[in-house]
């Protein structure tokens, strides 16, 4: 990414923490240099935001790789959210993670097939839409802004797809549009409804005995567990169904 992008590293953490894990991310010096921000660059406590790196205004111009959308209340269209990267175990005990961390089980994430790896494509696919939009001289909205570039990438994700959700959201729940897992099918191109239709294609589910999966299944439609969605969203493609069937 070095040879399209400037790479800055921002934590929350203190300044001797930023260093150090530069440091180790970054032995030569050569890809952060002095790009690096700590909590005490913040101008506000617990809130990271473009404005320490650069004017404001210009945030059609930065993408930002964080694992907590929180902290950037003022940047969100700039958010690519990945998952937690849990190498130590005081990570893994901190976010209170089934399993053992990266490091207890002599392993590092997939160079291939993990979290970076799944962001590669989309970066450099919106790093080239809109430098082609630079060199023609296009006046679309959006065309020159990693913003919208990014979005219009991510609605292709499951474009095409039309979902249904079944024991997902609590009884009480009066508006299913807002829960997270209905927002960020949609954020991916899908089509959300309330009830099988000829056109669902995929029923969304947490339990194998209820009547909408039995229908769901008598109609050859794809029934998955939600963590299909989540998957899909973390690779920024649509995952393989058969992966994620109901037991």
């Amino acid at each position: 990414m070095k040879d399209i992008f400037q790479l800055y590293v921002y934590t929350m953490g203190d300044k001797l923490y930023a260093h150090a894990m530069a440091s180790l991310l970054d032995t030569s010096g050569k890809l952060f240099k002095n790009r690096i921000v700590s909590q005490s660059d913040s101008t506000q406590r617990r809130v990271k935001d473009l404005d320490v790196i650069m004017l404001r205004g210009a945030d059609e111009l930065v993408l930002i790789m964080d694992d907590t959308q929180q902290v950037w209340a003022n940047n969100k269209d700039n958010l690519l959210t990945v998952e937690r990267y849990h190498y130590f175990p005081s990570s893994a005990n901190q976010f209170r993670v089934k399993g053992q961390s990266l490091v207890d089980r002599g392993v590092d994430e997939n160079e291939q097939e993990g979290q970076l790896a799944a962001l590669v494509p989309v970066l450099r696919d919106v790093h080239r839409q809109f430098f082609e939009n630079v060199d023609k001289g296009s006046t679309e909205p959006g065309d020159r802004d990693v913003r919208e570039l990014t979005q219009r990438y991510r609605r292709k994700i499951l474009a095409g797809v039309v979902i249904v959700f079944s024991r997902v959201f609590p009884l009480e729940m009066k508006r299913p549009e807002d829960h997270h897992f209905w927002r960020m099918a949609v954020s991916m191109g899908a089509v959300c409804s309330k009830a099988l239709t000829p056109e669902t294609t995929h029923l969304v589910a947490t339990s194998s005995g209820t009547d909408k999966v039995r229908q769901a299944l008598a109609e050859g439609k794809m029934v998955v567990s939600p963590r299909w969605i989540e998957c899909c969203s973390v690779l920024w493609k649509r995952a393989e169904e058969s992966q994620f069937v109901l037991p």
